[in-house]
């Protein structure tokens, strides 16, 4: 038999579970995580291809070290998607650090 209450739960449970799966992939930790990995593989990319331009840089430069921005950037998202609260002051930390770096090289 056609029960209209019983529809109108499960219309609101399919509803609930819309929202869930729409907030799950919309989070901003996954989504600042995926924007990290992008520029730290975009950026380790472009000093691969940076090989010495011509006679202004020598062919063994490279400006790529272990602690540069992406790699900061990608620290502190990965701390945010643990989830902890040791985590959260470290990638607060660390963010802090490169917007205090950004100011004072701005200056």
């Amino acid at each position: 038999m056609w029960n209209p209450e019983q529809e109108a739960v499960s219309k609101s449970y399919m509803e609930h579970a819309a929202k869930l799966s729409l907030r799950n992939w919309l989070q901003l930790k996954g989504f600042t995580f995926g924007l990290a990995v992008f520029n730290f593989v975009l950026l380790w990319n472009l000093d691969v291809r940076m090989r010495g331009i011509g006679t202004l840089v020598d062919p063994w430069y490279h400006p790529w070290s272990y602690f540069n921005e992406p790699t900061q950037l990608l620290l502190a998202s990965t701390l945010l998607l643990t989830g902890r609260i040791w985590s959260y002051l470290a990638a607060i930390g660390i963010s802090g650090y490169i917007v205090i770096r950004f100011v004072y090289l701005g200056w």
